[in-house]
């Protein structure tokens, strides 16, 4: 149990205090701030173990808030909430299957439907804030894989948008893309933008740029490993498990296989003949439409502190060969496939 002796809520708010709004425009909004998500993401929450979360309150007095969950849960639900415009918020790792979140940073619902529209058949949860600030907040929360930002909104405006986007820690990472009606292409890209679009928009020129920097989660895995016993293994494990596997032994058999289909997943020792890993690592960021896709480098040496700020940030995982049984280093490549690729 919660309780406050705030300014309170009406029957009617409370009526509507757990629903998720594309935009808040009440009077107690603007004073106060807050995006209208942060109870409807609580109550869906409850609702996944199986509980509920309930609110009384009186106008001037205060509120309480109280969240009943069961000891045992077998299973989970999540009921759709009537009329809502919004998914419901990711919770913990994304399996093979689940969608990933894209947020569109607009004040013209329009836009937004339309977004919602085409990229849902992408594969894509849209959601949306109307102003910079609610969009920022939401990013938070959400860790989108893509936001697509305009620039002419009230208040804070979109370059400041972006500027905070990448100041961030946690969003600095995120790709972005500015749509918008101003040809200020240059300066969009010069400020962080990963792509500019102008409006209005075209189906197939929004689908290009998304498809180019969301993560790829089709495809196959590629294993780069000159050790024939473990390439072998790593090859024949995950496809008696139902993944698509190609091998290469040196680097550039891993750049050839990369050039010609782009993979979901690629596991990379450092260690291997003619260009060793980190060069391989370098020319896949150097290309747009490879920097984006995710890498594990393995090795069985361990790394210095040269050879950390050689990977800079650029891999999702490091696994030292020698710190894992076989065992352990088979779980971890299924965690990752899991997460990165679909079967």
């Amino acid at each position: 149990m919660v309780a406050d002796n705030g300014i309170g809520m009406s029957a009617e708010q409370t009526n509507r205090l757990f629903q998720t709004f594309y935009q808040g425009d009440s009077s107690t909004t603007r004073k106060y701030g807050g995006t209208g998500l942060g109870l409807a993401i609580s109550r869906r929450f409850c609702q996944m173990m199986a509980g509920e979360i309930a609110v009384e309150s009186i106008p001037g007095t205060g509120s309480t808030f109280r969240v009943r969950l069961p000891a045992r849960v077998i299973g989970s639900s999540l009921p759709a909430e009537e009329g809502s415009r919004e998914p419901s918020l990711p919770i913990g790792p994304r399996n093979d299957s689940a969608p990933q979140a894209m947020l569109v940073i607009d004040d013209d619902p329009n836009v937004y439907d339309l977004m919602e529209r085409i990229l849902s058949r992408e594969g894509l949860e849209v959601y949306g804030a109307a102003t910079g600030k609610e969009g920022l907040a939401l990013a938070k929360r959400l860790k989108p894989v893509v936001i697509a930002l305009d620039i002419m909104m009230p208040g804070m405006d979109g370059w400041a948008v972006l500027q905070a986007i990448r100041a961030d820690p946690d969003l600095k990472g995120t790709a972005v893309v500015v749509v918008s009606m101003l040809d200020e292409k240059p300066l969009g890209l010069a400020l962080g933008a990963d792509d500019y679009l102008t409006k209005p928009l075209r189906r197939e020129q929004l689908v290009a740029s998304i498809q180019r920097l969301v993560p790829v989660r089709d495809g196959y895995i590629l294993v780069v490993e000159d050790d024939e016993g473990l390439r072998e293994l790593l090859q024949r494990t995950l496809l008696e498990e139902g993944w698509s596997v190609r091998v290469a032994s040196t680097g550039p058999q891993a750049l050839e296989m990369i050039e010609k289909s782009r993979p979901g997943l690629i596991l990379l020792d450092l260690k291997i003949p003619e260009l060793d890993g980190y060069e391989v690592l370098q020319r896949i960021r150097s290309r747009p439409e490879f920097v984006r896709v995710p890498v594990a480098v393995m090795t069985a040496q361990e790394l210095a502190r040269d050879d950390w700020e050689r990977l800079g940030g650029r891999v999702e995982q490091v696994i030292q060969k020698g710190m894992y049984s076989r065992n352990r280093l088979m779980r971890e490549i299924r965690r990752l496939a899991a997460h990165f690729v679909r079967r």
